[in-house]
């Protein structure tokens, strides 16, 4: 299975569209086989959820994250667990311990007048 990250330097990311880049990894018997980074491309609504979809990710691992962008990762069947914190090691190794907190929660800077972006 593809667990992706976004993230900034060597931690999650605050916010999923902004972040500096995404970090691939590609996981068997709870044992991290390969890792691949993928540089972000300008924001543009839409287009993260769909690239990471066709880089084969099955579960993401953000910070913040907008209402339409968590629309787009169920429409693509990725997993999302938002509103974390951390390195990008602390947050695999919880993924694989089975230890990380599950969010539905999207970013409040992106409900303006009842609209989410």
């Amino acid at each position: 299975m593809t667990l992706a990250i976004s993230a900034d330097a060597e931690k999650i990311a605050t916010h999923f569209g902004r972040c500096e880049h995404y970090v691939l990894y590609e996981i068997e018997d709870d044992t991290v086989k390969t890792i691949k980074t993928i540089e972000s491309p300008p924001h543009e609504k839409g287009l993260m959820p769909k690239l990471l979809k066709e880089n084969g990710v099955d579960v993401l691992l953000c910070g913040g994250i907008g209402r339409r962008a968590k629309d787009l990762l169920n429409k693509y069947n990725i997993t999302c667990y938002s509103n974390l914190k951390g390195t990008l090691d602390e947050a695999v190794e919880a993924f694989i311990n089975d230890t990380l907190p599950k969010h539905d929660d999207v970013c409040e800077e992106h409900a303006f007048h009842g609209r989410n972006h």
